[in-house]
């Protein structure tokens, strides 16, 4: 009786120096989690070139040679006054790659601001999205989580796009939450017929947490702004935008 007492107690003994030890290491992880975020807050971003003057370099884009050298994936420069917003878009060959890398190709567990593969680079597909990881520093796009207050969303109504050759306005007229990245939102990004066009755009409003009237139509083209909600991923944020050229 007194071994079976003897190896119980030692078992107690292991199983909460295990529990310790558990917590310690799940403490260890956050911590080097919360740091290496801390760290990349503080690293500088990349800067969006200044277009030269008209006489020195008349050609248009002029800007984006100097921006493809340190990011030559670049499609665009995204800026949202009133928000930590204001990257270059990127687009790779799939939607993995620059989840843990940067524009310049750094590994980074902020990764980069990316534009779904499926879409046209130029944005002329009537339905782009583009994503970004939901930073607790606000950095990348955890600004976007701020227009779940209406009075955030109601006060921030524009964004730029600068592409090569053209800028854009966003005009951002809806705030949504998905459930997943294989929901409405994202399983499909390619719309043919003025119908398919008007019944995504119902969809959206039925959907949407926050709605802004705006003339909307079949021969617009909208940009969706996605981060992910929950940490599991299984809930994202939108911000959409219809897209006008300025």
């Amino acid at each position: 009786m007194k071994n079976n007492h003897a190896i119980k107690k030692a078992l107690r003994r292991a199983l909460r120096g295990l529990l310790v030890a558990g917590a310690l290491l799940c403490l260890l992880l956050a911590g080097a989690g919360l740091w290496n975020e801390l760290r990349q807050s503080k690293a500088p971003d990349i800067e969006m070139p200044a277009r030269p003057p008209a006489g020195d370099h008349p050609e248009p884009g002029a800007d984006f040679a100097g921006l493809r050298r340190i990011a030559p994936e670049a499609a665009a420069w995204l800026t949202v006054p009133g928000t930590r917003i204001d990257y270059p878009v990127v687009q790779w060959a799939d939607n993995q790659y620059y989840l843990t890398r940067t524009a310049r190709h750094e590994s980074s567990r902020g990764g980069a601001i990316f534009m779904d593969y499926r879409n046209n680079s130029d944005f002329s597909d009537f339905y782009t999205v583009i994503y970004g990881h939901n930073m607790r520093s606000g950095r990348m796009f955890g600004s976007l989580r701020e227009f779940r207050d209406p009075a955030f969303f109601d006060r921030v109504r524009y964004g730029t796009l600068r592409a090569p050759d053209k800028t854009y306005q966003l005009q951002f007229f809806a705030f949504a939450l998905a459930d997943s990245s294989t929901g409405d939102y994202f399983s499909n990004l390619a719309f043919v017929t003025p119908g398919e066009k008007e019944a995504f755009l119902e969809m959206i409003k039925r959907t949407a947490g926050h709605w802004r009237d705006i003339p909307l139509g079949p021969k617009d083209r909208i940009v969706a702004l996605s981060t992910c909600l929950t940490s599991t991923g299984d809930k994202r944020i939108l911000l959409l935008a219809k897209l006008v050229e300025q």
